[in-house]
């Protein structure tokens, strides 16, 4: 039910309903994870990430919940933290193809914001380091999805950048 109303955009009703059963197993790693996502994709990343501790102290190498974390850490802006929950999430070895297609453009997105940093703070060495391995990283994308638009996207803008 949860899943249901976050997809069709209703996190109210999400959120309520996800309270009432949290009351009777607060130790659902599933549950938990469905409220985060769903405080996630609210723009909500305070709360969001409460209950992701929650589920990490429950189940340390959660992938779902260190991706999310990661993501959470980009959208804030955060990108040397986006960059270090990724690559954690990335030893994990997400279960599907498509985990990992989305793992390695974010983990690629987050080192391209890094350089973008570090270029702006004129370091321009390290920014093309930066640069590089995001290019690389939307490369391992694009060979398991080679219609990926937003990892082509994302590769030709840096391809754009001093590499």
């Amino acid at each position: 039910m949860t899943a249901i109303n976050r997809t069709e955009q209703l996190p109210c009703p999400s959120l309520k309903a996800a309270r009432r059963r949290i009351q009777r197993s607060a130790n659902s790693v599933p549950l938990r994870l469905e409220i985060a996502a769903t405080y996630y994709s609210t723009g909500n990343y305070t709360a969001a990430r409460t209950h992701l501790e929650k589920v990490l102290s429950l189940e340390p190498g959660n992938f779902h919940a260190i991706y999310m974390d990661g993501l959470i850490f980009l959208r804030k802006g955060e990108f040397t933290s986006a960059e270090f929950r990724l690559r954690n999430a990335l030893d994990l070895k997400p279960k599907s193809e498509r985990e990992l297609i989305n793992l390695y453009v974010n983990l690629g997105l987050a080192l391209e914001r890094s350089g973008d940093q570090l270029a702006a703070r004129g370091q321009p060495g390290q920014a093309s380091a930066k640069f590089r391995e995001a290019a690389r990283f939307y490369n391992y994308a694009l060979r398991l999805d080679a219609d990926n638009v937003v990892a082509r996207t994302n590769r030709e803008r840096i391809n754009n950048k001093s590499l």
